[in-house]
């Protein structure tokens, strides 16, 4: 095997490698020369991840498995060639036992050097190649699908002892896709228009592949390729082909009838919520479960704890009482999550949720369960 590819496309690649190359996974990436390009593959329990370049000119077809580590750490201080000075690319070539790479670099007052790194050869069995792609079941946008990840993957705890909550809902219905996370404690639902085939369909999808998609997805106008059969899921987009696992033989709770669960509603605003918000991340009690009060009394709201006090300094649109214990820190993650400046928050009484939406598209729901009042 031997080959040449640009500075700036192997870093790239590695910085997308980096989701799947974790302790879990062998830390070591397949690296396959073809005549048209050359395919980076890593993987671990879960994620099989391949990256495609054809930024490269392969001179010798081959394929060797190397340690990804080393290769990052030999290739990340290195700044792609800008014309006048900077690293064009690194050259790779195997012999028997090992691999030999190559880097010449050109520095701003014009000197250079020249880096090399040796890496021994491992077994490429040990690396597994991501299932084919056969047919997408649905396709998105790679915005859409990032905002809705973004959205939710707070809510769920990929720890949960309860497997069928430990990944994102993907649902459609008629009209609508629902993304939905949750751990029990805190629930996260994003609604987009549904233009596909599908209706009535429900799919629980594993937290590592959502939360390392969020990572690979740069680009807002990508088309994602999403293929899902049995308990396999497959994502296409650009020269990235990602693959992953759904949870299946479970259902996931009713979140809908929970969101609905409310008799009085208020407008916020998020940026002063938030203000207000942020200094009980600290000054709360763990033990306590970072317990904070909200107060509405004659049109104005109090949040406070036993060391910190706030008034919310504009008027609220409801004349009666409501107070409420909450988590600050999981109400903390529940206002950032929501992407408006103006907040619905939905209420009945202290033993009921605590509900947010999205003032002007109402299409970014989420709860929280209270704190049992002292």
């Amino acid at each position: 095997m031997e080959f040449s590819i640009e500075v700036g496309e192997l870093q790239r690649i590695f910085k997308a490698l980096s989701v799947v190359s974790s302790p879990d996974s062998l830390g070591n990436i397949l690296i396959e020369a073809k005549e048209n390009g050359v395919d980076f593959i890593a993987n671990n329990k879960s994620i099989s991840l391949e990256y495609f370049s054809d930024k490269c000119v392969v001179k010798k077809e081959g394929a060797v498995s190397i340690v990804y580590d080393k290769l990052r750490f030999f290739i990340n201080p290195f700044d792609p060639y800008n014309g006048t000075f900077g690293a064009k690319d690194i050259k790779f070539k195997a012999t028997d036992k090992a691999v030999n790479i190559s880097i010449n670099n050109v520095y701003e007052d014009g000197t250079t050097s020249k880096g090399k790194l040796r890496l021994d050869k491992l077994n490429t069995y040990a690396i597994q190649r991501p299932k084919p792609f056969n047919k997408a079941t649905f396709i998105l946008s790679s915005g859409i699908m990032k905002t809705a990840i973004e959205k939710v993957l707070y809510a769920v705890n990929p720890q949960e002892v309860r497997s069928f909550i430990q990944g994102i809902c993907m649902e459609f219905d008629e009209d609508n896709i629902y993304f939905v996370g949750t751990d029990g404690l805190v629930l996260s639902q994003y609604t987009m228009d549904n233009n596909s085939i599908l209706k009535d369909v429900k799919y629980i999808i594993k937290y590592d592949i959502m939360a390392s998609l969020l990572r690979l997805l740069q680009d807002d106008y990508e088309q994602l390729f999403i293929e899902i059969e049995n308990d396999r899921i497959k994502i296409k987009f650009g020269n990235v082909y990602v693959e992953g696992r759904v949870i299946i033989g479970h259902d996931y709770p009713d979140y809908k009838t929970l969101l609905e669960k409310f008799s009085e509603a208020v407008v916020l605003d998020k940026d002063m919520l938030l203000k207000i918000i942020i200094p009980f991340h600290e000054i709360s009690d763990k033990d306590d479960y970072h317990r904070i009060t909200i107060f509405i009394e004659n049109n104005s709201m109090k949040v406070y704890n036993d060391n910190l006090h706030f008034d919310y300094n504009e008027n609220i649109t409801f004349d009666g009482n409501f107070i409420i214990d909450i988590n600050a820190r999981l109400l903390q993650k529940t206002i950032n999550a929501t992407k408006d400046n103006k907040l619905l928050m939905k209420f009945s009484d202290e033993r009921g949720l605590l509900i947010f939406d999205s003032s002007h598209y109402e299409n970014q729901k989420s709860l929280i369960t209270p704190v049992k009042r002292r």
